[in-house]
């Protein structure tokens, strides 16, 4: 914008400039004739052969013959026939060239004779030096002007809505929103900022009403989750009860494989139960817990139960003296049920699960290893992400979801302890727990 207004200052410069040549001449051709009275025409009729006048200027006024075209006076030029054909075919006067040069021609009242055509070349400025400053400093004033006037009533109104439009967008969906200001200047980019607050109004209904079906399911899984443990619970014990009083192997592996769904499913719909509390705004309880490893046999125990019929141990290693801490015994059994769950759902027959219960300064470590398939080194970052499951893992038991893990993690970093994971060589996985004793 302001360069068109720079552009459009230097063109009006320009015209302005053709049109003072233009009137150049033309106040040269009046000044001339002004200048052609009674007493010229006598002198120039007296003495023709040293008849000159110097005119405004530094032009310099000879006179010439009609019927030769050409001048007594000796120092004459030589007329310009184009321009004096043009006069004796009865035009008043012809000029041409203003303010760098140029020449005049008219035919005096005689008409005939060495004074009949009068004629007046200059080779200097005609305008004056002060004008023609003049001419300059209004040319430079007028394309000032126009840019200034191109940048305070276009280009920076322009920019501050502009910006007004940008600071629309980037409200746009977030908490505070985005306000409708009342009446703008009624323009396009008004009428943009009206669109975009009726916009966000829009999102926001939709991400209320999004956020609170979420909360309406996680309440209802939370529901389902409560009222299927204790079924599950019934269904585990009889399934123990039946695999352990079968007495042929087909069977035996039958109710096996029948239990270890139900404990698969009994773990999902725990999680579950616990990821809907903890979304509903549920925080661990900080309590003193004086042995950890008692916690911790329950978990082995209930463990040991599906591990047994794999063929896969499950074993508990502790320090001789009891170790203490301070927080929440449900998430941290929760945590170390998923863990142990984990490497025994994908385990191979014979192998082995390691719970490790160790203290490092003033920390607690629980650490779950087994020898599995493991994982590479690629995937060991990604393990406790949602729904990522192992290569290993996967082709193992291709019906699990992560969810475990996930929650695992979720609950350790609300109870200020660290999950991490390791790789075991030659095979095998690490997990560890690692928070404060008090």
């Amino acid at each position: 914008m302001v360069a068109t207004s720079v552009l459009t200052g230097v063109v009006g410069a320009g015209v302005a400039l053709v049109l003072a040549r233009g009137a150049a001449g033309n106040a040269l051709s009046d000044a001339i004739r002004a200048a052609w009275d009674e007493g010229t025409q006598r002198e120039c009729l007296a003495s023709p052969s040293t008849w000159s006048v110097r005119g405004p200027g530094d032009a310099m006024i000879y006179a010439y013959e009609p019927a030769t075209l050409r001048s007594a006076n000796p120092a004459a030029p030589a007329l310009d026939l184009t321009l004096a054909q043009r006069v004796l075919a009865g035009e008043a006067d012809v000029h041409e060239g203003a303010g760098s040069g140029g020449q005049v021609l008219f035919r005096t009242p005689v008409g005939v004779g060495p004074c009949g055509l009068v004629a007046a070349r200059w080779s200097g400025r005609f305008i004056a030096p002060w004008a023609g400053r003049l001419l300059i400093a209004t040319s430079v004033l007028t394309v000032v002007a126009g840019a200034l006037a191109g940048w305070l009533l276009v280009v920076w109104p322009l920019g501050r809505r502009t910006r007004s439009l940008a600071l629309a967008a980037d409200a746009l969906g977030t908490s505070h929103g985005l306000s409708d200001d009342g009446p703008g200047d009624g323009d396009e980019l008004d009428t943009a900022l009206r669109r975009l607050a009726t916009a966000d109004a829009r999102i926001r209904r939709d991400a209320q009403t999004l956020a609170e079906q979420s909360t309406a399911l996680q309440r209802h899984l939370g529901e389902v989750a409560h009222d299927v443990r204790t079924p599950l619970a019934s269904l585990q014990l009889t399934l123990e009860h039946l695999s352990d009083a079968a007495t042929d192997e087909p069977t035996r592996e039958a109710l096996a494989r029948a239990l270890s769904e139900c404990v698969s499913v009994a773990s999902i719909t725990e999680n579950l139960r616990l990821k809907s509390l903890v979304e509903d705004g549920l925080q661990p309880t900080l309590q003193p817990i004086d042995d950890l490893a008692r916690v911790l046999e329950r978990v082995v125990l209930r463990g040991q139960s599906l591990a047994r019929r794999k063929g896969v141990t499950v074993e508990l290693a502790q320090p001789d003296e009891p170790v203490a801490m301070l927080g929440d015994e449900v998430f941290l059994e929760r945590c170390v049920t998923n863990l142990v769950d984990n490497a025994v759902r994908y385990a191979e027959r014979e192998g082995h699960v390691a719970v490790l219960v160790t203290v490092e300064d003033a920390a607690f470590v629980v650490t779950v290893r087994d020898d599995g398939p493991g994982v590479s080194v690629e995937e060991l970052a990604r393990l406790g992400e949602r729904t990522f499951r192992a290569d290993a893992a996967r082709q193992r038991d291709p019906r699990g979801s992560g969810l475990g893990l996930a929650i695992t993690g979720e609950l350790c970093r609300r109870c200020g302890w660290s999950l991490s994971f390791a790789r075991l060589e030659p095979r095998g996985l690490e997990a560890v727990i690692r928070g404060p004793r008090s």
